[in-house]
């Protein structure tokens, strides 16, 4: 619920985004890793301390751009951008970690640096402990103060810099090797994330 006190006569603008859990849902799919704490990030998101990413995604939309041709388009990829401000904003202070955070933290890393190829999840790392996703998230925002989803793309990131960086390697065969089954999905992950393409970034690191 948002509440506010309008001054009579004034004009005020405002602008919205929902999001369904069905979109959600679908973004998981496509992005694997990446959207995993999206209503986590959602549910505690303090519309006083907005991202700059987000305020600025808000603020392209206008009437005018919407009359523009393309502006369907326009505005569901900044809709998906800003959410992915949301998802990624850094959190509150990381509480106390306590030793079994810590112990919990290191083995769910192992498992993400020993098997960056499989599409792993919160949930399915989570699993493999015999933990719940909330208590492996927990730890993790006590121990690194962020959430398993950024680790786990920073750890797929850091990966396909390696790779490509070592060269010959095909872009398709480094998205593989580090979690995504489709070069477009891995191509957009890895753009969102240092604002170039693959290719690109492995010209300028030769």
């Amino acid at each position: 619920m948002t509440r506010c006190a309008l001054q009579a006569g004034a004009l005020y603008e405002s602008t919205s985004i929902t999001y369904t859990p069905e979109c959600l849902d679908r973004l998981r799919k496509a992005f694997p890793g990446d959207f995993d704490d999206v209503d986590e990030a959602m549910r505690s998101f303090d519309p006083a301390s907005a991202p700059a990413e987000m305020l600025s995604v808000l603020r392209s939309f206008t009437p005018a751009r919407a009359a523009l041709p393309g502006a369907a388009a326009y505005f569901h990829a900044k809709a998906l951008e800003a959410i992915a401000a949301l998802s990624m904003r850094p959190g509150p202070a990381a509480p106390k970690a306590r030793r079994e955070d810590r112990e919990l933290v290191e083995q769910a890393e192992a498992v993400m640096s020993a098997r960056l190829s499989e599409r792993l999840t919160a949930e399915s790392i989570a699993g493999e402990l015999f933990v719940s996703r909330s208590r492996l998230c927990e730890a993790f925002r006590r121990v690194r103060g962020s959430g398993v989803a950024e680790t786990l793309r920073k750890e797929r990131m850091d990966a396909a810099c390696r790779l490509l960086s070592a060269g010959g390697a095909h872009i398709a065969d480094v998205a593989r090797a580090v979690g995504y089954a489709r070069s477009s999905s891995f191509d957009e992950a890895f753009r969102r994330e240092f604002g170039c393409s693959p290719a690109q970034w492995r010209q300028d690191a030769v």
